[in-house]
């Protein structure tokens, strides 16, 4: 009896080379749906997380891509266009980055470019097999609908996810541009996968995720969404359009089909309900004339969106040419933007923001940001790179003779076309989830058409080569996951920071700050958190140094420089390093009434009254209305000689909060100096009943009485102050004229 044979197994080398391939093929969907819908309340924003997932999956399939390469000893690389401007743009901005503010942010910005830049390799190199690109397509058409249908919901008020914006349709994404950079990849890679066979199943499932999709993009109210789908949907459909005739005669009959139909839909329309005590069709009425009226603003320069826009975009061109070279470096757009900006923008800005951010993190226009971080050069050889990858995909297109390639290849396309135009005002590449999206797309385009490699490659046959290949394979790979680990892990404690000190804990706030810091130092943002943590805990001293450590990070930080000088302030410690910080802040942020605020304080504790008092009046200009300035206005004029005036501002801020002691206590003051001592009397007894702590409003109270001739009153409250502040001269001196004048009306 012969025994049975079994086929012989491969050899390692071989089945390593396979697991790789294998986890290349489950970790491209994987980033797909991590970057689509990953979202935690346990990080500050939505983005984070995707940033992470980005980093720690790029880095890992990049690095398995090249281990696959030195297991088998090749590696395979077409003849791309797409290398020389690759390298021209990471190697100009890596020159940008030199001379950026801040290094490490640059770095970790650039290095999200340089794994994005892989993906599109990896793609273009590893998807050739049809079953491999189609998974990552419906992977990403299936996130697609996940998206929408969770975004509709929230739109109607039920929430699957917690979510910080009411019931704004932001998904898992966020923010409705960002729901709008995403969608306009998704909906034409929807249409591309309609135009094939499909099973009943599958067809019903790609038209719900088209409605839902289309449904989403138009309830988040994106103009530059809605437009750049538009466009993205002409470069589609633009062979069925080259002969209008056929095309505008369906449109036609649709039309007149349409509007005989129109009555009795909406009767059927308005007798169901939509919630909300609204029909289906009042609420489809009323969400038509909504998107009407979104569109036609988009050409208003007073909407809010378009005004905001204009001033970044004024800021972004001043930087520009302020550094039309090299740029300010990778990543370090918000950290100078606020240097560039004009009075009159710093006027505009703060009539559209009112208290809220006075920073404007992105250019809301990628080429600008480009420009204005690696210079004109930079944006020269970043439009190479995009119309680079473009142009690959569609010389592809135009040789494809195979349907279902031709199909998908195009829908790609027109995602990406989609997302050149919206960038125009957006940021759209910065975006994890629709850059992942991006730039799998660029690469998918060149593997649908290509077939197998046709290049060389690069032999590895000899072991020093492939050693070299498997080691750079986890170089890359460990980097990919210690940059996600410290974005993930920095942003966490900082978060668990952020809310620990707004329920007024901020020691513990330190710690968590603390860590986040250790994670990921290099973010101005854990510093500055940090600092004000340690003020609020009335740790001064210990507040200097991580401010000084964000100011370096940030040099532009306004918000910094005025927690600087107040925690010097409140060591009553004082330098001309000091002032120069103060003045910077008052030039960033010339609208803000705080940088002259801490000033002024400064200024006194100098003993430059006169240039207090300049700051004071520079403040109450800013906010007439203010009670501390007032006060401080007010104190400033007394210290100045000026009684009267210093009076009638501390009257003023009483009208304002008439049962503040510190208001009523100053006031007392005033009072006294201008000798109106029954009126400062009662003010004075009434700040030290609210706040029998603060010293001044006692001593001032014994000057009254000592003055009015109320020598016992004044006595029974000099025993207890003296017995409790023994060493104040001043007070000591009080107590021994008021004993004086009592033995002389004793004899």
């Amino acid at each position: 009896m012969t025994q049975p044979t079994h086929p012989p197994e491969p050899p390692r080398p071989q089945t390593l080379a396979l697991c790789c391939e294998a986890l290349l093929e489950a970790g491209v969907p994987a980033l797909i749906v991590l970057t689509s819908c990953f979202y935690s309340t346990l990080l500050s924003d939505y983005r984070i997380g995707k940033l992470a997932a980005l980093h720690l999956l790029a880095g890992l399939l990049c690095g398995l891509w090249l281990a696959r390469a030195g297991i088998q000893g090749r590696l395979a690389l077409e003849p791309l266009a797409c290398y020389r401007p690759f390298l021209a743009f990471v190697g100009w901005s890596l020159l940008s980055l030199t001379l950026a503010p801040n290094r490490l942010q640059g770095a970790e910005a650039l290095l999200t470019q340089v794994w994005l830049l892989g993906l599109c390799l990896l793609a273009a190199h590893h998807f050739r097999d049809p079953a491999a690109a189609a998974a990552v397509l419906w992977t990403a058409a299936l996130c697609g609908l996940g998206v929408a249908l969770l975004g509709l919901l929230q739109h109607n008020g039920i929430h699957l996810i917690p979510t910080l914006y009411g019931d704004l349709a932001v998904s898992t994404l966020g923010n409705p541009n960002f729901v709008a950079h995403y969608l306009i990849l998704i909906i034409p890679l929807i249409l591309a996968l309609l135009a094939q066979p499909r099973r009943p199943w599958e067809r019903g499932l790609l038209w719900l995720a088209l409605a839902l999709t289309v449904a989403h993009l138009v309830v988040v109210i994106s103009r530059a969404g809605w437009l750049a789908l538009g466009a993205a949907l002409v470069f589609y459909y633009w062979p069925r359009l080259a002969g209008l005739r056929r095309p505008l005669l369906q449109t036609l009959l649709a039309g007149l089909t349409a509007l005989l139909l129109s009555a009795p839909l909406g009767l059927v329309l308005n007798s169901l309900p939509a919630g909300g005590g609204m029909s289906l069709g009042a609420s489809l009425s009323s969400l038509a004339q909504t998107t009407l009226a979104r569109a036609l603003s988009g050409v208003d320069p007073q909407n809010f969106s378009v005004a905001q826009r204009l001033v970044i975009w004024g800021d972004s061109a001043d930087l520009i040419a302020a550094h039309p070279l090299l740029g300010v470096g990778p990543g370090n757009f918000e950290l100078v933007l606020q240097a560039h900006r004009s009075p009159e923008r710093h006027q505009a800005w703060k009539e559209l923001m009112g208290e809220r951010t006075q920073v404007a993190y992105e250019a809301e226009n990628e080429y600008l940001e480009f420009a204005a971080e690696t210079g004109l050069p930079g944006l020269a050889a970043a439009l190479w790179m995009l119309w680079a990858i473009w142009w690959s995909g569609w010389r592809r297109l135009r040789g494809q003779e195979e349907p279902v390639s031709h199909t998908l290849t195009r829908g790609c396309l027109a995602g990406m076309f989609a997302t050149l135009v919206q960038s125009l005002f957006s940021f759209n590449l910065q975006d994890p989830a629709s850059a992942v999206l991006f730039w799998l797309w660029g690469g998918l385009v060149v593997a649908l058409g290509a077939g197998q490699v046709q290049g060389r490659g690069l032999d590895l046959a000899s072991p020093g080569r492939r050693g070299a290949c498997l080691a750079a394979g986890a170089l890359l790979a460990a980097a990919g996951a210690g940059a996600g680990l410290c974005i993930a892990a920095g942003d966490y404690y900082y978060c668990e920071g952020r809310k620990l000190q707004s329920i007024g804990q901020p020691n513990r706030a330190t710690l968590a700050y603390q860590q986040a810091i250790a994670w990921r130092g290099w973010d101005f943002r854990y510093h500055h958190s940090l600092g004000l943590a340690r003020l609020e805990a009335n740790r001064p001293a210990e507040a200097e140094a991580p401010l000084r450590r964000s100011l370096e990070l940030h040099p532009n930080s306004a918000a910094v420089m005025r927690l600087l000088g107040r925690a010097r302030w409140q060591q009553d410690k004082t330098s001309e390093e000091d002032l120069a910080w103060l003045r910077r802040a008052a030039e960033l942020d010339p609208l803000n009434a705080q940088s002259q605020v801490w000033l002024a304080r400064i200024l006194a504790l100098r003993q430059d009254h006169a240039g207090a008092l300049a700051a004071w009046e520079q403040a109450r200009a800013l906010q007439p209305q203010d009670p501390e300035i007032l006060v401080g206005l007010g104190l400033a004029c007394g210290r100045a000689g000026q009684p009267k005036e210093a009076l009638a501002h501390l009257e003023e801020a009483a009208r304002l909060q008439p049962q503040d002691p510190t208001i009523l206590g100053n006031l007392g003051a005033a009072y006294l100096l201008v000798n109106r001592l029954e009126e400062a009397r009662g003010l004075l007894a009434w700040a030290m009943a609210a706040d029998p702590a603060q010293l001044n409003w006692q001593r001032n109270l014994l000057v009254v009485l000592d003055r009015l001739g109320r020598t016992g009153e004044a006595l029974q409250l000099a025993g207890p102050l003296l017995e409790a502040n023994p060493s104040d001269e001043q007070v000591q001196r009080l107590v021994h004229r008021l004993r004086q004048r009592r033995d002389k009306e004793n004899q």
